[in-house]
C-alpha cells in the first residue's frame, strides 16, 4: 500500500512540504501502521520531466522505482508461482492419463463406470447446492448501505437549506414576490436533494454489483474446490462478468408542495431577523426527510426484486458452468481410450518435465 501526498508543488517552502509529511506520517502511524510508504508527488513536475527526458532524480522518479521495486516485481514473481502450479498441475493431470491409457481394457471400462458414477453424482451435488447464503450477503450489505443513506438525507437536506434560501435569492419588494422567490427555492432545494438521493441510490447499485460478483467469485471457488475431491483435474473458469442492473427511478420523487410553506414568510425583516426561516428549515428538512424515507423505502424494494432476480439468472449460469467443467472431465477421460494419442501424450509430458524446477 502506498500513500501518496499530492501537488507537492503547491507547497509554499520545503519546511511546509516537510511539516504536511511529517503530520501525515505520524497520523499513519498512531493507525497502526510501522513503516508507511509515503510520497510526495506533483504530476506537473513528474510530466515536464517525462516530457524534457532529462536524467535528475525527483520525488516522481523516486516512487516510480519504489513502486517497480516493490510491486512489479512482486507481481512477476506471482505470476511465476501461478504459472509454475499451473504446469504442475497439467503435468499431473498427463501423468495420469498416461498410467490409464497403459492399463488392460477390463480395468479400463471398470475405471469408466466408476468415473460416469462419479459425474452423475457431482451433478446432482450442484443441482442441489445454493446460492441462499451469497444473496443474503448481498442483500444484507444493501439494507446498511441504505439504512446509511437515509440517516444521511437529513445532513444533506439541512445543508442544502442554507444554499437554496438565504437573504441573497429572497429579495423582493412585494409579499407576492417574496413567495414566488421562497417557492421556487423551495423547489431549488427539492430538486438538489432528490438529485443526490437518485445518485446515491445508484451509486449504492454499482457497489452492489461489485459485491455480487465478488460472491459469485467466492461461490464458484468454493463449489470447485468441493468437486475436486471426487474429480481432482476438473478446471472451472473463475472470471465473472456482471451486467448492469437498470432499476427506473425515474417516476419517483420528494413531493414537497412549495406552497404549503409560504405562509413562514411574511416579510423579509420578520424571516431573515426574527427567526422564521429557522422555522421553516426546521419543518422543511422534517418533511423533506419522511418524503426522502418514502423514495428510498420504493427504491429499496424496486432494487430488491432486481438483485434477487438477477442472482437466480446468475445461480443457474453459475451452476451451467460447473456442469458444463465436470461433462468436460467426462469427456477428456473418454479420450483416453484412443491409443494413437499414447505417443504425443508421452513426449509433450517428458517435455514439459524439462520446465519444473
Amino acid at each position: 500500500m502506498y500513500f501518496i501526498i499530492n501537488a507537492a508543488d503547491l507547497a509554499s517552502s520545503e519546511g511546509e512540504l516537510h511539516g504536511v509529511r511529517k503530520h501525515v506520517y505520524d497520523q499513519l502511524v498512531r493507525n497502526g501502521l510501522e513503516e508507511p510508504r509515503l510520497y510526495h508527488l506533483s504530476s506537473k513536475e513528474g510530466l515536464l520531466d517525462k516530457k524534457q527526458g532529462t536524467d535528475q532524480e525527483t520525488s516522481f522518479s523516486q516512487f516510480e522505482c519504489a513502486f517497480y521495486d516493490y510491486t512489479i516485481l512482486e507481481l512477476k514473481q506471482l505470476s511465476v508461482t501461478l504459472i509454475t502450479n499451473e504446469l504442475k498441475q497439467f503435468i499431473n493431470k498427463a501423468n495420469d492419463s498416461i498410467s490409464f491409457m497403459k492399463e488392460e481394457t477390463v480395468i479400463k471400462e471398470q475405471k469408466h463406470q466408476q468415473f460416469k458414477d462419479i459425474v452423475a453424482t457431482q451433478m446432482k451435488k450442484v443441482d442441489s447446492s445454493s446460492f441462499a447464503y451469497a444473496t443474503r450477503d448481498v442483500l444484507h450489505e444493501f439494507e446498511q448501505l441504505v439504512l446509511y443513506l437515509r440517516e444521511r438525507m437529513r445532513f444533506v437536506l439541512n445543508d442544502y437549506f442554507g444554499s437554496a434560501i438565504n437573504v441573497s435569492v429572497i429579495t423582493g419588494s412585494s409579499k407576492r414576490e417574496l413567495h414566488a422567490q421562497l417557492a421556487a427555492q423551495i423547489k431549488e432545494w427539492r430538486g438538489l436533494g432528490e438529485y443526490f438521493l437518485k445518485q446515491e441510490l445508484g451509486a449504492t447499485a454499482i457497489r452492489m454489483e461489485e459485491a455480487m460478483k465478488g460472491r459469485a467469485k467466492k461461490w464458484i471457488a468454493d463449489e470447485e474446490i468441493v468437486l475436486q475431491k471426487e474429480l481432482p483435474f476438473l478446471f472451472v473458469d473463475q472470471d465473472i462478468e456482471i451486467e448492469s442492473i437498470n432499476v427506473p427511478l425515474q417516476d419517483l420523487h420528494m413531493t414537497i408542495e412549495a406552497t404549503n410553506y409560504l405562509t413562514f414568510l411574511k416579510t423579509k425583516k420578520d424571516f431573515f431577523e426574527n427567526g422564521m426561516i429557522k422555522n421553516l428549515k426546521e419543518v422543511l428538512v422534517l418533511d423533506g426527510v419522511e418524503k426522502a424515507s418514502n423514495v428510498i423505502e420504493e427504491s429499496t424494494q424496486r432494487y430488491r426484486d432486481a438483485f434477487e432476480l438477477y442472482f437466480q439468472e446468475l445461480e443457474n449460469m453459475l451452476k451451467l458452468r460447473l456442469k458444463d467443467a465436470i461433462l468436460h472431465e467426462l469427456n477428456r477421460f473418454e479420450a483416453l481410450f484412443d491409443q494413437t494419442e499414447l505417443t504425443l501424450l508421452e513426449e509433450e509430458h517428458q517435455e514439459l518435465r524439462k520446465y519444473v524446477f
